[in-house]
């Protein structure tokens, strides 16, 4: 992504981030970290759709989270192996805590706009 403006490469910073916890969400982050295999291989170890499963290996690949050679998807472990431990924080938690940010932009537009904030069980 070099050479792209700040914005653009954050946004794709953030979809491939977000693509890693629906593969968290799915088993299929998992069935990658085990090991590996080919689109069906990763479906069938998470029990999810083969065509989606290849989209998200797809996508995956595209993020620099896997690589893929004949068919076959394997982690990339510089990108991935946090997700195995060893990292001081729970890095799966961090990941999946973008799905819910998401959700929550419009009550922090509301905020920023009343000056009421966001309460904790929002």
């Amino acid at each position: 992504m070099a050479g792209l403006p700040v914005l653009i490469e954050d946004v794709a910073r953030w979809y491939a981030a977000t693509t890693v916890a629906l593969g968290i969400r799915t088993g299929l982050t998992d069935a990658l970290l085990a090991g590996g295999g080919t689109a069906e291989e990763l479906a069938a170890a998470a029990g999810v759709d083969r065509d989606n499963a290849a989209r998200w290996a797809d996508a995956m690949v595209t993020g620099g989270y896997a690589t893929v050679s004949d068919g076959r998807y394997t982690s990339n472990e510089d990108a991935l192996g946090l997700l195995r431990g060893g990292f001081p924080l729970d890095a799966s938690a961090i990941v999946e805590l973008l799905v819910p940010l998401g959700s929550l932009l419009p009550r922090v537009v509301m905020a920023i706009r009343d000056g009421n904030g966001v309460r904790p069980e929002e």
